[in-house]
């Protein structure tokens, strides 16, 4: 299971969804907490099937308040919901396959995604994407796409596979 965004912008259970079918984590907002991103691959948009779908969730700081005592962990809604891009298709592979790291080297994590069966220039040439680490203006409300991506890169061949292993 798991949660979307419905088309009036409320966040709802969505039964099926298999949500942290893969998990990246790190600091990608730079505020010193670990945020989780959690892919499925059973996320149908607008209809289609098996579009892929991930989900930021930001870290939440421990504290003591007697009256609502909190351990911390993360937050229950995310705070981004990442989709194919314009030029996707079904059966990518998206969300199947993440990893973090700070590849541009500003303190905040950034997340790849990879989508192996991406059909770029041919079948199945695979692509990998990265989303630069940035601040969460809070639960998210609407989809982000990978064309807002940082970074790209497709397979050159049919059947490369590119994104197999991040």
């Amino acid at each position: 299971d798991g949660f979307h965004v419905n088309a009036d912008g409320e966040f709802v259970p969505r039964h099926g969804l298999n949500l942290g079918l893969s998990l990246a984590v790190g600091d990608f907002d730079g505020d010193g907490l670990c945020d989780a991103a959690a892919g499925t691959i059973n996320y149908n948009l607008d209809g289609r099937g098996n579009d892929g779908l991930v989900q930021i969730f930001q870290g939440v700081a421990a504290n003591d308040d007697p009256e609502y005592p909190d351990p911390g962990g993360l937050a229950f809604e995310p705070v981004k919901y990442i989709v194919m891009g314009s030029d996707g298709g079904q059966g990518t592979g998206l969300g199947r396959r993440l990893a973090a790291g700070d590849f541009n080297h500003d303190g905040r994590a950034d997340l790849v995604i990879a989508e192996d069966g991406y059909d770029g220039s041919n079948r199945n040439t695979g692509r990998v994407s990265i989303i630069a680490g940035a601040t969460f203006d809070g639960p998210a409300d609407s989809y982000t796409s990978l064309d807002d991506a940082d970074w790209v890169v497709d397979g050159n061949s049919r059947d490369d596979y590119l994104g197999s292993s991040v």
